[in-house]
This record gives C-alpha cells, sequence and structure tokens, in this order.
C-alpha cells in the first residue's frame, strides 16, 4: 500500500508541488507568527528574569504591568528597615529619547536601580560594571544603540531631554520591545533625566541570607499602599499584560489561524484531485477485495508523506525568516522545542483533516460505474 500511496502522490509533480507548499506557506506563517510572539515576550520580560531580586513591591494602585503606577521613594527607606531585607533599590524604567554627539537620536529604555544593591543588573556586560554607575549622570548602553549613535566609546557624552550622561560601560543583548536598546543608570540618574524625583515604579528587595522569603513578604505586606509579589509573580503578570494589552497576541494567534486554514485547504485539494484522478484504481483495489480501510491508509499515507516533508521545509523557512526579521528589526525571535512539536501536531491534524474530505470519496466510490467507464 506504500508504494502505490508514493506512486499516486509523486506521480503529478505539479500536485505535489503545490500540497507541499500549502504546508510549506503554513508553517512558516504559523512559525514566524509564534517565534514574533515568543521573541516579543523574551524581551519583555527579560529584565525581570535577570535580576536576582526574590521580592518585587509596586504600588496597590497598578493595573497591569505596561503602565505601572509610581509611589513615593520613602517606600524604599520603609522596606530597607523590615527585619530579613538585605537590600532594597528604587526601580525607575521609561523609554527615552537620546542623541550622541554627531550621531542620530535613538530611543533607549532607561532602567535606574541602587547600584550598590546586587540585582544581577544590567548583565552581560562587555565593558564597565555596575559599580561604575556609582557615579551621578553616568549609564551603561547597550552595543546595540551604536546602530543608530554610531561609534561610541567609553567616556563619550550622550544627551538625553535636557541631560547629558557620560557612557561608562556597555553591555550585550540587552533590549527592550522593537529593539529598543537598555541604558542602565543608578536610580537617581534616571530620576535627574526623567524629572522624575520622588516618585518609583517599584522596589526589588534582596532577602537576606538563611531568611524566609515567604515570612519576609509577610512582613513587607505591613507596608502601606503596596503589593508584595514574588519574581515569578511579576514574570507571570507581565506576560499576562503584553498577551492581553497589547495586539501582539492577537496578531499571531491570526497569523497562526490563517496559515493553518490556507494549509487546510490547500492539502484537501490536493488530496482530494488525487483521488478523484485515481477512483479506477481504487476501484480496482476494492474489487480484487480491498476493503474501504486498505485504500484509507494509502490516503493517509499520502497526507503523512506531505505532512513531514512540508513540515521539515516550514521550519527551516521559518527560521531563515525569523533570523532575517531579527537582524532587519533588532526585534526578538524564539521558537521553543514546544513550539516546534505543537507545529508538527498542528500540520499532521492539518494533513489528518484535509485527508478525511479524499477519505469520503473513496468511500463512496460505485464499482459498477468506475468498470463502464
Amino acid at each position: 500500500m506504500v508504494s502505490v500511496a508514493r506512486k499516486n502522490l509523486f506521480h503529478d509533480k505539479t500536485r505535489l508541488a503545490m500540497g507541499l507548499g500549502g504546508i510549506l506557506f503554513a508553517v512558516v506563517l504559523m512559525g514566524f507568527a509564534v517565534g514574533m510572539l515568543f521573541g516579543t515576550f523574551r524581551y519583555a520580560v527579560e529584565l525581570v528574569d535577570r535580576s536576582t531580586a526574590q521580592v518585587w513591591l509596586v504600588s496597590q494602585k497598578t493595573r497591569d504591568f505596561l503602565s505601572p503606577a509610581p509611589f513615593p521613594d520613602e517606600v524604599a527607606g520603609q522596606v530597607r528597615q523590615v527585619p530579613g531585607v538585605a537590600g532594597a533599590s528604587k526601580l525607575i524604567m521609561a523609554s527615552y529619547s537620546a542623541n550622541a554627539t554627531g550621531g542620530q537620536s535613538s530611543p533607549v529604555y532607561l532602567v535606574g536601580f541602587d547600584p550598590e544593591v546586587e540585582l544581577g543588573l544590567p548583565w552581560d556586560v562587555a565593558t564597565g560594571s555596575a559599580a561604575d554607575l556609582r557615579r551621578d549622570m553616568t549609564v551603561i548602553l547597550d552595543r546595540s544603540a551604536l546602530r543608530e549613535f554610531g561609534p561610541l566609546q567609553v567616556g563619550d557624552k550622550i544627551e538625553m531631554g535636557d541631560q547629558v550622561v557620560e557612557v561608562v560601560g556597555f553591555s550585550r543583548n540587552a533590549a527592550w520591545m522593537l529593539g529598543m536598546p537598555y541604558a542602565f543608570a543608578s536610580a537617581q540618574t534616571a530620576q535627574a533625566v526623567l524629572h522624575s524625583e520622588g516618585q518609583t515604579l517599584a522596589v526589588l528587595v534582596q532577602a537576606e541570607h538563611g531568611a524566609d522569603v515567604a515570612m519576609l513578604m509577610e512582613r513587607l505586606s505591613a507596608v502601606e499602599g503596596v503589593e508584595v509579589l514574588t519574581q515569578q509573580d511579576v514574570h507571570d503578570r507581565s506576560m499576562d499584560a503584553w498577551l492581553t494589552g497589547t495586539p501582539v497576541g492577537y496578531m499571531s494567534g491570526a497569523m497562526v489561524l490563517i496559515g493553518f486554514l490556507v494549509g487546510l485547504t490547500v492539502v484537501g485539494l490536493t488530496l482530494y484531485t488525487a483521488t478523484v484522478e485515481r477512483t479506477r484504481e481504487y476501484g480496482v483495489m476494492k474489487a480484487i477485495g480491498a476493503s474501504n480501510w486498505d485504500v484509507y491508509r494509502v490516503v493517509l499515507e499520502q497526507a503523512a508523506i506531505l505532512s513531514m516533508l512540508g513540515y521539515g521545509m516550514g521550519v527551516l523557512g521559518a527560521l531563515g525568516v525569523g533570523r532575517l526579521y531579527a537582524s532587519l528589526t533588532g526585534m526578538g525571535f524564539a521558537v521553543p522545542i514546544l513550539v516546534l512539536a505543537g507545529m508538527l501536531l498542528a500540520v499532521l491534524t492539518m494533513s489528518g483533516i484535509a485527508a478525511l474530505f479524499a477519505m469520503r470519496k473513496v468511500a463512496t466510490i460505485d464499482l459498477a460505474l468506475v468498470f463502464k467507464a
């Protein structure tokens, strides 16, 4: 039966190319959509995941993590007095326009924190260290900013609003949404640049060695006006905010649905027309004793061959398109192994559904009409 399936499928090269093209298109579109979504999410929560703070405090007025509500700086001081707290840092975050001397302006994502507290920020530093940020009006800039700023070296100055800051180091692979490079600074420098003195968006807490984090969080909940969260809580809420509060999730879902429907339609037509053209051959098989299930296996074998060939080519195509997209835009693209497995399942499901139309045709073959013809 396998030889019959292959012969029928590869007999018409044009139809084979059409079927493979349908699955290829579906996999590339689905893979690109999901890869773009996961790449976006990775950048959106990377600062949270990279931080070593065990506990985060945010304002109780914060509805979502796309626009956290500020609260007074005094909260950080109150947190430092709580037993079990080894260190507490204000966290300031905002996108801001920066200008390099002789270069173009470019948006950066300014992150202000207390460099005296070990938070794992900034990460992947190529030049300089967080300790260099203890000096006022200094920043560590991600190297991706050099694409817009032009050549910069440690010690060069850039303008951020009406303030001038000194570049004291460079990080690697630290970009926020839309490929916006991070600019790390002390909380005081960030507030001076943003003119947001007295306001902070979060307080990051390091527990003392051996301290019970759950008990520490219970004590911190006594601080007025804040909500106490774990790092995982912040990660999950950030993901949820980006998924439901922006068009990114809906756009990706729509692209996956379109890819699935196009692939289903093209593969269905390919298998159905191949079955119609081989109606007499299938009729002969049934006449000499083959059951409907024997013939169904031929159709399912064709669907499986189309699925695996199209899936393999589609994954390579999706990864290629994704890499090109990331290099041209600076945005994230990531396709986890589980997503690849899910895409394979989707392709097999799509091909299985498409095969039903051809199988229905096989089941209704009238042997008398076949041999009469």
